[in-house]
């Protein structure tokens, strides 16, 4: 079960760029954010950390975030994710956001599964997690970690 859908405390935006959502666009996500947060002078440890869970929701969100049209997601090239990063009151708030409003899902994976752990790293290496609704559509989820 997801946390309580709140929408996060706003904060200084250190980074925020939209992505095709094309499973490329993980790594590239992933590298931009160390270079910022390390341009910040995060520790290390938080830039691990928000690598991590950026990695995990980038990747959901490419996977299950597309508007549900045919084809997969950014076959049509119109399928986007943004990604933004910002400062608030001591902590990282990393989120994503895609064109599905179909909410995360916290599920237990048994053992053999190959996926379904993305969020459960999430629910397990941050401070919070949650989603909230855009309009007219679309979902963010989002994580917050302590930076400092």
């Amino acid at each position: 079960m997801a946390r309580p859908s709140t929408v996060p405390v706003d904060g200084e935006v250190v980074y925020r760029e939209e992505f095709p959502a094309v499973p490329s666009s993980a790594p590239w996500a992933r590298r931009q954010a160390r270079e910022v947060l390390h341009s910040r002078r995060a520790l290390p440890s938080a830039i691990e950390t928000s690598e991590l869970l950026l990695t995990e929701i980038v990747t959901n969100a490419i996977r299950y975030g597309g508007s549900q049209q045919a084809g997969p997601p950014g076959a049509s090239g119109e399928d986007r994710i943004t990604v933004t990063l910002r400062y608030t009151a001591g902590e990282l708030l990393i989120e994503v956001s895609d064109s599905n409003q179909i909410p995360p899902v916290l599920a237990e994976p048994d053992n053999q599964a190959e996926g379904w752990r993305g969020l459960n790293i999430v629910n397990d290496l941050s401070l919070a997690w949650g989603y909230y609704h855009l309009p007219p559509s679309g979902k963010a989820v989002y994580c917050m970690i302590a930076y400092e």
